[in-house]
């Protein structure tokens, strides 16, 4: 009697649905450094027009004020400033294509992992919000706590066979690569 043939491996590629396969580590961080060059100009743009910096609000006169390296109403608003745009950012682009202006040069889609359909907006907050939680990164005592994130991040990304990080397993997302 013939045994029937294993299900496919999801470290072989099988994704989540026909025609999907996993995104790879190395292929999903090009992707995040592309977007990280987009959200940068993006967010040096919208804070030049504001006239908001790391530094604080830039000029001197009575209705401006300026503020040192470090915190402050400045500082405050720069980082909710920058939390506001990645936010728009990675949820519209999740909901709405499938996929961030990075993943898409490199043809990724983030997909819900149980079944490889689009993900709605909840799931894209979330996953947002724990791919993203080092935005207080901009406090600089917590410096090494966000690196150290940074780390299991792509530690649980890379070691999973379905290369799902930390942050899609707490979404119930996945990275996947359309086959055409």
């Amino acid at each position: 009697m013939q045994t029937p043939p294993p299900p496919p491996i999801p470290s072989l590629g099988a994704g989540p649905a026909p025609g999907l396969v996993y995104g790879g580590f190395g292929v999903r961080l090009v992707a995040l450094i592309i977007d990280g060059i987009i959200l940068g100009l993006i967010s040096g743009a919208v804070s030049s027009i504001l006239g908001i910096g790391f530094i604080g609000w830039y000029g001197v006169g009575p209705d401006t004020f300026r503020l040192g390296l470090g915190f402050g109403v400045g500082w405050f608003v720069y980082v909710l400033l920058n939390a506001a745009i990645s936010g728009a950012y990675f949820v519209y682009s999740w909901t709405h294509g499938n996929a961030t202006p990075g993943q898409r040069i490199l043809n990724l889609e983030v997909r819900n992992a149980a079944d490889g359909t689009p993900i709605a907006q909840d799931r894209a907050i979330k996953r947002w919000f724990f791919l993203v939680l080092p935005i207080i990164n901009s406090i600089p005592v917590l410096g090494i706590l966000v690196a150290l994130y940074n780390l299991f991040l792509a530690y649980t990304t890379y070691s999973d066979p379905a290369k799902q990080g930390f942050h899609d397993k707490q979404a119930g997302t996945v990275v996947v690569r359309r086959m055409a």
